[in-house]
């Protein structure tokens, strides 16, 4: 059998290795540059390869492995399917290999990467589990000993549904819809149905846990065939939330011991109701919650000075994310920091709520062409890059307000991720509070 793996990143290179592993035929093709240690590896194992383009030596193949960010209305893979190519993904081509039945898979617009993490930790009380998928080790590493593990938790993004025809979870977490990515699908419905179609795969054994308080998603739970569980920020399987407690049966957890923001109460109650799908206790439950800390990036405070709080939310790459940060906040307490490449999504209600939680707006990069746009009240500034951001706004705020960076954009116009954009505000928050100490 011979392979074509079209383009060469994470996701590509853990096939790759497993191809290698099996004696298979590879050729690569990437339309950038292959970075340095990858092409070391492709040398060492004798793997011809091609950089800077694709050529028709993409098309002498049994397979085609598509990285998930390539479009599927490009030209390449046009005049693959025109050849009537096999296509599939790393998603699909680790699924076809593995126990499906260990499989937990979570998707939606917002929240996926911090409930897969808390849905791994929570299960790893009792479970051998893997943790992965979208959210940064590909599936295809469990391939290397698919007896490690017990269960595997993957995050899905859109991008990686479209290619797949066969993979469906055991359990599916659904956990919202919005529009995003309109930059890449043609409309919200087609984006609605990518993401809806690993349910429709499911059988009569399998679960779908769906929030029973998105009407999109309520609009596809009838052509279901797998067992329809419902969940909201209020209540869940096998737990319920009572004014400040969450109760999984005789046990009771304040949100403070719970350390994730308010926004994220409909997502814990999802990964709860997992963990009681797949048979946890209480107490493994409740002990877990406890300990778990979320991920960089997610809502993280990362100083406070002067009773000035600044707030990392780097994940928040679309307006729906932007709109449950802001929720969290009195009105008129924001100094809100933007930045990042727009999704072509409607951005009228985020600002409709940032006339009425922030006091500014400091942009930079791409997005600026969108937030002055806006026909607000509230004032906009936009700078040259984050170091004048942070600095700017904290000429605005006062004791009690908040810096929040949530972008509202991909971070690719100016890092390589939202991480490095995370990472680069703190680097930039902490070089600030450490002047204005010395000038004190």
């Amino acid at each position: 059998m011979r392979y074509t793996l079209l383009g060469l990143g994470v996701s590509n290179m853990a096939v790759l290795k497993d191809l290698l592993k099996n004696h298979e035929d590879v050729f690569v093709s990437e339309l950038g540059k292959i970075p340095s240690e990858y092409k070391k590896i492709l040398e060492e194992n004798h793997v011809e390869y091609e950089e800077a383009g694709h050529t028709d030596r993409v098309f002498e193949t049994d397979v085609l492995v598509v990285s998930p960010g390539i479009n599927p209305n490009s030209d390449v893979i046009r005049r693959a399917r025109k050849r009537g190519l096999k296509i599939t993904t790393e998603l699909e081509y680790s699924f076809d290999r593995i126990n499906l039945k260990k499989i937990i898979a979570v998707t939606g617009t917002n929240g996926k990467s911090t409930t897969t993490s808390l849905i791994a930790y929570i299960l790893g009380q009792k479970y051998r589990v893997f943790e992965g998928g979208n959210l940064g080790t590909p599936l295809a590493e469990a391939l290397n000993c698919p007896q490690c593990w017990d269960l595997l938790v993957v995050e899905v993004s859109s991008f990686q549904l479209t290619w797949c025809k066969r993979f469906k979870p055991h359990v599916g977490v659904l956990l919202n819809l919005a529009p995003d990515h309109l930059d890449w699908h043609s409309s919200f419905e087609e984006y609605a149905k990518t993401k809806i179609s690993m349910f429709e795969r499911q059988t009569t054994k399998d679960i779908a846990l769906l929030n029973e308080k998105d009407e999109w998603i309520r609009k596809y739970a009838d052509i279901l065939h797998s067992k329809v569980r419902w969940f909201n920020e209020c209540a869940g399987y096998g737990v319920h939330v009572e004014g400040k407690f969450l109760h999984i049966e005789d046990m009771k957890l304040t949100f403070e011991e719970i350390k994730l923001g308010p926004h994220m109460l409909s997502n814990v109650v999802a990964a709860v109701s997992v963990a009681r799908i797949v048979g946890l206790s209480s107490d493994e439950i409740s002990d877990a919650l406890k300990r778990f800390e979320g991920l960089p990036h997610r809502f993280k405070l990362v100083a406070e000075w002067k009773g000035i709080r600044f707030i990392d939310d780097s994940k928040a790459t679309n307006a729906h994310a932007v709109l449950a940060a802001l929720r969290e906040f009195e009105d008129r307490s924001v100094v809100l920091i933007m930045s990042g490449k727009g999704k072509r999504e409607d951005y009228s209600l985020l600002f409709d709520m940032i006339d009425r939680k922030c006091k500014a707006v400091v942009v930079f990069g791409e997005f600026v062409e969108y937030v002055t746009r806006m026909k607000n009240s509230v004032p906009v500034y936009v700078v040259k890059n984050m170091e004048e951001a942070v600095n700017r706004s904290v000429d605005m705020a006062e004791y009690g307000d908040t810096i929040l960076l949530s972008p509202g954009g991909a971070s690719f116009d100016l890092y390589s991720s939202y991480h490095e954009r995370g990472e680069d505000f703190i680097r930039c928050v902490r070089k600030l509070i450490h002047r204005k100490k010395q000038e004190a």
